[in-house]
């Protein structure tokens, strides 16, 4: 677990849990800022600061964040994006900054990414492979995951990238659970499911949150009309640590 000793743009306490080795950081997290901070306004990129990590200039990687912006009615609605966020020296995670979003409402991000060292050279395998089975969904709808998703599962992390033909429920806005059946028991995480492109607002995807407990998805909130009516193509992408301890569900 590293803990953030501070930051440039007014945010409380950040936490994320990790695994390091000398080519690899993965971090997992997520924390809310408030736009309308001043010290957010004045800063041109997020900074946060952090006990040493074991790479010190990182390759670019995407994080999620979800704030609100206006629909095409005036009415606030929620969607998100990617972010690019890197490392600097051994103490710094660094975020872009995006200013479409309306300043004034919070903004949500989260990290679940894997970071590796700039300008280094290395063959990359795929090792631990699993397939992936989408079992037991609590409610009425459609329910048909993808051929080509992929989950590499390794003793003290996941990757886990599962794509979806369909996946919309009978109802909107009703709470509902899936499993998907070879993820490992010791991984938890709030994340969001990625949606087509919105035609209701004029930038920014639906990315309704899910929390995974193991094999389980949590939608605590449903899928809104403008998610639950999309022709597939929804999907989840996302690295996971391990904490070697079984996840009571």
């Amino acid at each position: 677990m590293i803990i953030a000793t501070g930051n440039n743009f007014g945010a409380g306490e950040i936490r994320f849990l990790d695994y390091q080795t000398e080519n690899m950081v993965i971090l997992q997290g997520k924390f809310i800022v408030d736009a309308s901070a001043e010290a957010f306004q004045k800063v041109d990129v997020l900074e946060i600061y952090v006990p040493t990590l074991s790479i010190g200039k990182s390759t670019e990687v995407p994080a999620y964040m979800v704030g609100k912006v206006k629909d095409y009615n005036g009415l606030m609605q929620p969607r998100g994006t990617i972010v690019k966020t890197w490392l600097k020296g051994h103490n710094t995670i660094c975020i872009e900054k995006i200013t479409d979003w309306d300043v004034g409402t919070e903004l949500t991000y989260y990290f679940a990414l894997a970071y590796v060292s700039l300008g280094k050279r290395a063959e990359y395998k795929r090792e631990g492979g699993v397939i992936l089975k989408l079992t037991e969904p609590s409610v009425d709808g459609e329910w048909r995951f993808s051929s080509q998703g992929m989950c590499v599962v390794r003793d003290n992390w996941v990757f886990c990238c599962a794509p979806f033909d369909d996946l919309y429920t009978s109802e909107d806005d009703v709470p509902f659970t899936f499993r998907l059946e070879g993820l490992p028991d010791d991984i938890e995480l709030d994340i969001p499911m990625i949606g087509n492109d919105s035609s209701w607002t004029p930038f920014g995807n639906d990315m309704p949150e899910f929390h995974i407990k193991g094999d389980l998805f949590s939608c605590a909130k449903g899928l809104p009309e403008s998610v639950n009516h999309q022709n597939g193509g929804q999907f989840f992408h996302f690295f996971a640590v391990r904490t070697g301890q079984s996840i009571e569900k």
